[in-house]
């Protein structure tokens, strides 16, 4: 289903799919499949990013193309999209620093950070496509505001590379930038940012300021990991984190779903929520070397066992006065990935960097289940598949002495802070044997390395 020549997957609409992409990554990373993963991911983020699909004036990642080329997206952007895209971007420019990967995770982030960030800290959930009744009146251009914007010259040499590019949509132009079209890249940036200040002093789409944990926690985690790349982004994701914890940390009645604003956060937590706010705690474990981190995504994974039935967790928990009609458990990766699977993530890297075999066993046994599940299908099942190699009795983790951060991660997920002695950088373990001692920063740089 791969589209080779655009990226993406084929078919119209098309969506961006972030994490199907970040867990395609991940098995690949493991040694279980095809070598044109990165290639093709590569890809899906160049297409999307040069295109109509990412809004390249304001930044932000669009919900999805109308079309099967990433021409005419449907104007709104979703916060969880945006969140697993920073996630994305920066898993790929970890491999590859190319330059594309930088501008695509700063870009997102700075448009999060300046339109989407509320005053609380939390991130709000969706900015509307339309403004003043017009569909994508915000991100789309006439010929006469082109004009005001870039000079009567500088337009008309611009309509003509739009015009090239097919970019007209009706009466208006979807700016689509891509450095091998008609101009280098420096004249495209020249451009973008000659239009930038216009397009500050347009008004936005309604944006909705109501914050769900699962979604407001995919940001965390995506600035959490880029900030271990880009160190300039260190404070704002501590911040943001700092602000997660504040409003959804698990109490004595459990873990609230949303966040209003000006009122208490309310509703009980879904599956994907705690999932994915440990998910968060454990990228800030490994971008800050605190254990703090890990015992706060310990406070998530507890909070979950109000979900847990014997043998996998229920998306709504069967306490709940309303339980649903018909219970759901949420195996299939979609355009968020498996509340089920990223649980599992959790407790097989929880279970290995503190020593809790009772929830690698937990893990295992979910990921077998998944995989033997007759009616999941292959692309609904990445997230799996990525955990699969690592459910091995030989799986190896890595302990680092709490302080200590990687500017380079290991090629597996199992790493994070552990109580070692003052004299150790580290330690190679397995869930029933350390088998190697890591005595200096230059033991851990040939760990890494190998």
């Amino acid at each position: 289903r791969w589209d080779t020549e655009h990226g993406g997957f084929r078919g119209a609409p098309k969506f961006p799919l972030p994490g199907h992409w970040l867990h395609l990554l991940g098995v690949q990373s493991a040694g279980e499949a095809w070598p044109e993963v990165l290639d093709q991911a590569t890809k899906t983020v160049g297409a999307i990013y040069y295109s109509g699909s990412y809004d390249g004036v304001r930044g932000g990642l669009f919900r999805y193309s109308t079309d099967g080329v990433w021409k005419v997206p449907h104007f709104e952007k979703m916060a969880y999209d945006n969140g697993l895209w920073l996630r994305l971007c920066a898993r790929l420019y970890e491999r590859d620093q190319q330059e594309v990967f930088a501008s695509a995770f700063h870009q997102t982030a700075e448009w999060l950070l300046r339109e989407m960030r509320l005053e609380d800290g939390l991130f709000a959930a969706a900015m509307d496509a339309d403004t003043q009744g017009i569909e994508g009146g915000s991100f789309t251009w006439t010929f006469e505001e082109l004009e005001a914007a870039l000079g009567p010259e500088d337009a008309k040499s611009f309509r003509r590379i739009l015009e090239a590019q097919g970019a007209a949509w009706g009466q208006r132009w979807v700016i689509h930038w891509h450095p091998a079209q008609g101009l280098p890249p420096s004249a495209w940036t020249d451009r973008l940012s000659a239009l930038k200040p216009s397009a500050m002093e347009r008004a936005l789409p309604f944006i909705d300021p109501k914050c769900i944990q699962a979604w407001n926690a995919w940001i965390v985690s995506g600035l959490a990991e880029g900030a271990r790349l880009f160190p300039d982004y260190q404070a704002v994701a501590f911040e943001a984190a700092e602000a997660h914890w504040a409003t959804f940390k698990p109490g004595e009645y459990g873990s609230p779903h949303v966040k209003y604003p000006e009122k208490h956060a309310s509703g009980q937590a879904f599956l994907d929520d705690l999932a994915a706010s440990a998910h968060a705690c454990i990228s800030l474990a490994q971008g800050t070397g605190k254990m703090m981190w890990l015992e706060r995504a310990v406070a998530f994974v507890e909070a979950a066992e109000n979900h847990w039935n014997g043998s996998a967790y229920f998306f709504a928990t069967p306490r709940q006065e309303d339980p649903a009609f018909i219970a759901h458990y949420d195996w299939e990766d979609d355009v968020l990935p498996s509340a089920q699977s990223t649980m599992a993530s959790c407790l097989l890297r929880l279970g290995h960097l503190l020593g809790r075999p009772e929830w690698t066993e937990r893990a295992c046994a979910l990921v077998a289940r998944a995989l033997s599940h007759p009616s999941l299908a292959s692309d609904r099942a990445w997230s799996w598949w990525e955990l699969a190699p690592w459910t091995r009795p030989e799986a190896a983790h890595l302990l680092l002495r709490e302080g200590l951060s990687l500017e380079r991660s290991p090629n597996h997920p199992l790493w994070g802070p552990g109580d070692l002695p003052a004299n150790v950088y580290g330690q190679v373990c397995t869930m029933k044997a350390c088998t190697l001692v890591l005595n200096s920063k230059s033991d851990l740089d040939a760990y890494l390395l190998h």
